[in-house]
């Protein structure tokens, strides 16, 4: 379908539609169609139709439209229902591999890389990830697939954002992507977003503010409200970078009211995490305490980054509101976690939040420690904004351990 492969998403809906009415049970129309409807956040027609693309490629003997039907409702399940499975899909979708490859199907060959990227993504690891995304990007080239393309573009900005590559090589080279992408596409909208997440932990927040505003008009405007919803969690990330947490909270409200209507529990997790956030910085504590249930509720055991963000919130809130051994004890685990990555991004909040944790327990020069591991990993990153912070709770530690032995 031309309209999902230029990313115009409740175009796709409708012309495929129209498709499938005249030719009803074509399998391969049902999963396109399914993939239409996934990308508008209408998860529960996206469910149906890939149940009835199983049935009807069951019926035709159409083996390989029945693994694609079947991959595609399990990730739906992961996303919505927040079902743990992450390492049994990724081993299926390397099963049906071959299937596809014999077959010379580019189209889905990329489709299922992607996704195997996605289980990638969930994990924090960010080298498999781009490892996967790679070779995906050469067959959605061969099949001369721009909705395919477009994906992989998506996800290399997120790998660009939360990986270890320095912001003063990571902005340039989303600035490329940006200039490959199509004018107007799903992905020049999310490779904005993430380039502005960028610009924010330089320190360049209008640069960041009008990028981001760009790029989720663009979204809205194809029809991903859904996906312009899911990425208020870094939206917000700018207004806490810039000190702003009541705009933060502003942009976090309605989203996290909207998947709580649709039942999508994937994006909620780190969308109630990211406003526990922005409430612990309004001195808010109990409510981000409150927060970090909905997200701990919400989250995946394979979902890592939700685990990790509702444990760092939920660190310093308890650190705020004078349980500083349970803060303690959350802060480290949500340090172990983030060890589990490779993202210096993670690695650095959690440590950060440790080293709050630390403080209200007493242990200020243990806090001290971490605050400066958090500090020397945002500045490998290039994220000057985040890393002054663990610059000045570290001095701020230090000066309480210097009285108290004093």
């Amino acid at each position: 379908c031309r309209a999902l492969a230029r990313d115009d998403a409740h175009a796709a809906v409708n012309l495929l539609g129209r498709a499938a009415a005249l030719q009803p049970g074509d399998a391969s129309l049902l999963v396109d169609h399914a993939e239409a409807y996934f990308k508008i956040g209408d998860f529960a027609r996206a469910m149906e139709l890939n149940s009835a693309a199983m049935a009807a490629a069951e019926e035709a003997g159409d083996a390989r439209s029945a693994i694609a039907a079947r991959l595609a409702s399990t990730l739906i399940g992961l996303l919505v229902r927040a079902e743990g499975g992450v390492d049994e899909v990724a081993e299926e979708i390397n099963r049906a591999l071959p299937t596809f490859e014999a077959a010379g199907d580019d189209s889905t060959v990329a489709r299922l890389l992607t996704r195997l990227a996605d289980g990638y993504w969930w994990r924090c690891q960010v080298g498999p990830m781009e490892e996967a995304l790679e070779r995906a990007l050469v067959h959605a080239r061969r099949a001369d697939n721009p909705g395919r393309q477009s994906d992989v573009l998506i996800r290399l900005g997120f790998a660009t954002l939360i990986g270890p590559l320095a912001i003063d090589l990571g902005r340039p080279r989303l600035d490329e992507l940006i200039a490959s992408a199509a004018p107007d596409s799903a992905a020049k909208g999310f490779l904005l977003v993430s380039s502005s997440l960028l610009a924010a932990m330089a320190g360049a927040f209008d640069e960041a503010r009008s990028r981001c505003r760009e790029g989720k008009d663009i979204l809205v405007a194809l029809g991903r409200g859904a996906s312009a919803a899911a990425i208020t969690t870094w939206s917000s990330a700018i207004d806490l970078l810039a000190d702003d947490a009541d705009a933060a909270e502003r942009e976090l409200r309605p989203a996290l009211e909207q998947f709580q209507e649709v039942g999508e529990r994937g994006n909620l997790a780190s969308i109630a995490a990211q406003l526990a956030e922005a409430l612990h910085a309004q001195g808010r504590f109990e409510e981000a305490l409150a927060a970090t249930v909905t997200s701990e509720e919400a989250s995946s055991r394979d979902d890592v980054h939700a685990q990790i963000a509702w444990r760092v919130a939920r660190t310093k809130a308890l650190a705020q509101l004078g349980r500083g051994r349970e803060a303690e004890k959350t802060g480290s685990d949500a340090v172990a976690l983030a060890g589990t990555t490779d993202s210096p991004v993670f690695a650095a909040e959690a440590l950060l939040a440790l080293a709050e944790a630390r403080a209200a327990a007493g242990k200020a020069e243990g806090g001290r420690r971490a605050a400066i591991d958090a500090q020397q990993l945002f500045e490998a990153k290039g994220n000057v904004v985040a890393a002054a912070r663990a610059r000045a709770l570290s001095e701020e530690l230090a000066a309480r351990t210097a009285l108290t032995r004093g």
